[in-house]
């Protein structure tokens, strides 16, 4: 899940989630909620992308204990969100990871890799992945099944 909209701040690192933000994800969770439960989000220490995860804590249900904030995630390579979200999956839990652009439209770019698609704010991005002994996560996100998209007018080709 890409980040709400967010407006400005003290630095790019600190722009909150603007009220309209707010509203739209929460609008795409209470989507994702019929469909997927996560037992841990991930999220970048950056405002925007905490109040996101805040907003999927409060929806779900879960403990503060369930969000994990990388400060390392902000501005960061594809990479380590594999290596952050590989950590997570070792103890088996589902995971909703909220991320920035253009990391999270790359990682969606290795489960649709026939199309060209651009993650919007709050736009989402489920499905099911399986990693064989010794396979690494992003091999893996190759091979994902059932990608459902939110909102369904996903922006394909932008």
């Amino acid at each position: 899940m890409r980040h709400g909209k967010a407006g400005h701040g003290n630095g790019d690192f600190d722009r909150p989630l603007t009220p309209e933000g707010v509203d739209t994800s929460r609008e795409h969770l209470l989507q994702l909620r019929q469909i997927f439960t996560p037992e841990r989000i991930i999220c970048s220490g950056a405002t925007r992308t905490l109040q996101t995860a805040q907003i999927a804590q409060e929806i779900y249900g879960l403990d503060d204990s369930a969000i994990r904030a990388e400060n390392t995630l902000y501005m960061a390579e594809v990479d380590s969100y594999f290596d952050v979200m590989q950590e997570s999956l070792k103890e088996g839990l589902s995971l909703l990871v909220v991320g920035h652009n253009p990391e999270i439209t790359d990682m969606g770019l290795l489960v649709e890799t026939g199309r060209m698609f651009f993650f919007h704010t709050s736009y989402i991005c489920c499905f099911d992945i399986d990693i064989a002994d010794g396979e690494t996560l992003k091999s893996a996100f190759k091979k994902a099944t059932n990608p459902i998209y939110i909102p369904q007018k996903f922006m394909f080709g932008t």
